[in-house]
């Protein structure tokens, strides 16, 4: 994992403000997971063991594709 910095900006931005407040916290997220160039290799039990280890397996995934999909 990368450490990143969040700018004040995200939390005042339209569109992200209009993301569910879990959504928005896997967002920054995946920003460690992310390579120099943005890129990500997702494979959804890893990125689920990587940035949310304390919770069980399937309501991890199931949250992580739950704000997936609200990503995308």
């Amino acid at each position: 994992m990368r450490i990143r910095q969040v700018r004040p900006g995200f939390c005042t931005d339209n569109v992200i403000a209009a993301l569910p407040k879990p959504a928005r916290l896997t967002y920054i997220l995946l920003w460690m997971l992310a390579d120099d160039y943005g890129w990500i290799e997702w494979d959804i039990e890893q990125a689920g063991a990587e940035l949310y280890p304390f919770e069980g397996v399937k309501r991890r995934e199931r949250e992580l594709q739950t704000d997936l999909d609200a990503l995308t």
